[in-house]
């Protein structure tokens, strides 16, 4: 990018945070229309008595998985305290938290900071 001014820069990140809303939003549209059609495609699949079928070179075959939908924070928390059993959780630590253990004057260990640099644009 050529040398461009601190307002030509500021109007270009403006005009690009604009667009990606913009996609986000249709991809937003796209994944809940993608939704409602596997599901009128999983009913199809059920009505006709098959689990797998291809059409127009497309191949559709139903999908069963049990996820995980947590409906008692505190026993699950309780049971994986008790059990050991921490693989449950996903590894990302709560920045809120760790934010507020240090401002405490609490070091968590294996935690090293690191500065993530950003810059807020709002339109005035």
């Amino acid at each position: 990018m050529p040398d461009l001014s601190l307002g030509q820069l500021a109007q270009l990140a403006h005009d690009v945070r604009e667009e990606k809303r913009e996609l986000d939003r249709q991809s937003k549209e796209c994944g809940a229309r993608l939704d409602e059609l596997k599901g009128l495609i999983y009913a199809k699949l059920d009505e006709q008595g098959v689990d797998r079928t291809s059409v127009n070179g497309i191949t559709l075959s139903k999908s069963d998985t049990q996820v995980p939908n947590v409906t008692d924070w505190d026993a699950l928390n309780q049971f994986i305290l008790e059990q050991g059993m921490l693989v449950l959780l996903q590894r990302r630590v709560s920045a809120a938290v760790w934010k507020e253990l240090l401002e405490l004057g609490t070091e968590v260990p294996g935690i090293e900071s690191f500065t993530k640099r950003d810059v807020n644009i709002r339109v005035s």
